[in-house]
């Protein structure tokens, strides 16, 4: 379900409105029609609703408020990179979760086995950070944590490639997350030497072959994203548009 963010202000008792250029998104891309569900998150107070479409105008969108999403706060562990910490905090606590993030590999264990799943991203990956990755890996299957691994640039380089296979191969991912060109990388055991986004031009059905493949080799569930994503457990895809 898509998710959008707004101020406290937008948020009455019974209602939210939408402002700004989401309208046009939610309009024109999305293309969601009166009487149809989205979840809007209060950035302020971190509160995240499902709330149902009621009037569709031109500087605005109203919406009935639903319900309150989740009162219990399942603890995500990040080891992520830098660039995108805060995003994935502000993203883990609309969708009511706890993150913590922590990449010290002496600790990490502790934290890991803490912890109810495991997020693991490669975009600044260093020495350190693998250590750290692979502890806190073990530590969540010996617990029977849920590890997702977003292998950013796996494409780019041999490290992060082997890296990556390296979690996969050893049953540590529960699920992946990647574009195109990054799970086409896993899929072939290749890197092609360019950078972190995305730039193989790929159909529908070449994008559905890549999750499918990536979530039958390593035993996972595989999720293609971008503007559509493509789930696959390795025999059935399903497309989130």
């Amino acid at each position: 379900m898509p998710r959008f963010f707004v101020k406290k202000e937008q948020v009455k008792k019974t209602t939210i409105e939408i402002l700004g250029e989401d309208i046009k998104h939610i309009k024109n891309v999305l293309r969601k029609q009166i009487g149809e569900d989205i979840e809007i998150c209060d950035k302020d107070t971190k509160k995240s609703y499902i709330c149902e479409i009621e009037k569709i105008e031109e500087k605005s969108i109203l919406t009935k408020i639903i319900e309150e999403l989740q009162k219990q706060k399942p603890v995500i562990h990040h080891i992520t990179n830098y660039v995108t910490a805060e995003a994935c905090a502000d993203a883990a606590i609309c969708a009511g979760a706890s993150p913590i993030m922590a990449d010290e590999p002496e600790e990490v264990e502790v934290i890991t086995s803490g912890s109810d799943a495991l997020v693991l991203n490669l975009g600044t990956i260093n020495y350190n950070k693998m250590i750290a990755m692979e502890r806190s890996a073990m530590a969540a299957k010996n617990k029977g944590i849920p590890v997702v691994l977003d292998p950013v640039g796996v494409m780019s380089s041999a490290l992060r490639l082997n890296f990556a296979l390296k979690l996969l191969k050893g049953g540590y991912v529960n699920i992946v997350r990647g574009n195109y060109d990054e799970c086409r990388a896993l899929a072939d055991e290749k890197a092609a030497g360019h950078g972190v986004d995305g730039i193989l031009q790929a159909d529908e059905g070449e994008k559905l072959q890549a999750a499918k493949a990536v979530a039958a080799k390593f035993n996972c569930i595989a999720a293609v994203t971008g503007q559509v994503d493509y789930v696959s457990n390795g025999k059935q895809v399903l497309v989130l548009n």
